[in-house]
């Protein structure tokens, strides 16, 4: 009765052995069946590659000593899509935003790309909540001046150039989309400071102060 106690024993503390030797051999010797077969180097294969190392990571938290496997795997995800994931599929996209011809769009979309994948990983970091890092990230980015800039002078005014449109009007676009910017900002009284609109009989006069001191004005017809 005892011997049968040791053997069952033996067999509960040998199994997840076992196991989690065999898991590793089919993890390695399929990693490395494919690994042969890819391009060295190529995305595909460092992806197998990394693919591989996180599952023999979960095979690994699944046979110690830890019993909240869950947290153990749901934590190595997390650093797994942080680490690797997240800049792996990113430099991915990167080759498509170099052929972008013209250069402010290419800057923006640079830009939109950089800004995603810092918000995947606060998505994905250990510290939390993460609606709160990625609002304080937001706002730190939407109040430097060089995301105004690179917004309104290059990617807004290039476009509107690009277009056809008047240079004078193009000037009056961006002069207000960027005291609506400021707006937004909470700089209210600067916009009431440098625009005022006027009506005349069927028409709107739109009148606003440039940075060179000018005045520019757009007149809008009242619709029918």
């Amino acid at each position: 009765m005892i011997f049968s106690k040791q053997m069952k024993e033996l067999k509960e503390k040998a199994w997840p052995f076992w196991l989690t030797m065999l898991a590793n051999l089919g993890i390695n010797t399929t990693k490395n069946a494919l690994a042969k077969r890819l391009p060295d180097d190529s995305p595909e294969e460092i992806l197998t590659v990394n693919l591989a190392s996180v599952m023999l990571a979960i095979v690994k938290f699944m046979s110690d000593e830890i019993t909240d496997n869950a947290k153990q795997v749901r934590e190595g995800l997390l650093k797994w899509l942080n680490e690797f994931m997240t800049p792996f599929l990113f430099n991915l996209f990167q080759p498509a935003v170099d052929k972008i011809k013209q250069a402010y769009n290419r800057a923006m979309i640079q830009y939109l790309k950089d800004t995603t994948e810092q918000i995947s990983f606060l998505l994905t970091d250990a510290i939390a909540p993460n609606d709160e890092q990625i609002s304080a990230y937001l706002d730190s980015e939407f109040r430097k001046p060089e995301t105004k800039d690179l917004v309104i002078n290059q990617f807004a005014a290039g476009n509107l150039e690009n277009s056809g449109l008047d240079s004078d009007l193009v000037a009056f676009l961006t002069e207000a989309l960027g005291i609506g910017w400021d707006a937004l900002l909470g700089n209210s009284a600067n916009v009431l400071s440098v625009i005022t609109v006027q009506e005349h009989d069927n028409v709107k006069i739109v009148n606003l102060t440039m940075k060179n001191g000018t005045t520019a004005t757009l007149t809008l017809s009242k619709a029918a």
